[in-house]
């Protein structure tokens, strides 16, 4: 049951670790071009995190959170993942807050695709 308040929940957060330029964020989001963003995704019992690129993805909107346009509110789709193409023949959305100078941030991804992360 989720917690009131709670916008986003840690159990679907996932760092982004390398996304797209800032141009090729705005051709996506106006032209529909098709980025990778690659998250780290927490597999090993040791705790160490394994980079999954997502490499067929659209960015759908993109809201700049500062005046310098550098931090921004991302939302679009997902539609496959290079490691798991055998178990996600769906697409997924996702949520994101991104830097696009460091071209990092934090990714939520829709429940089609928690279930099998």
């Amino acid at each position: 049951m989720a917690t009131k308040g709670k916008k986003k929940g840690k159990e679907n957060e996932y760092p982004i670790v390398t996304g797209p330029s800032l141009m090729d964020l705005m051709l996506s989001v106006f032209d529909g071009k098709r980025v990778i963003f690659t998250v780290g995704v927490d597999e090993n019992q040791d705790g160490k995190k394994i980079p999954i690129a997502f490499d067929d993805g659209v960015v759908l909107s993109a809201t700049a959170v500062t005046r310098e346009r550098i931090s921004w509110k991302i939302g679009g789709r997902v539609f496959y993942d290079s490691t798991f193409r055998r178990v996600l023949p769906t697409t997924c959305d996702f949520t994101a807050d991104y830097n696009s100078k460091t071209r990092q941030g934090k990714m939520w991804l829709g429940k089609d695709l928690v279930k099998h992360v």
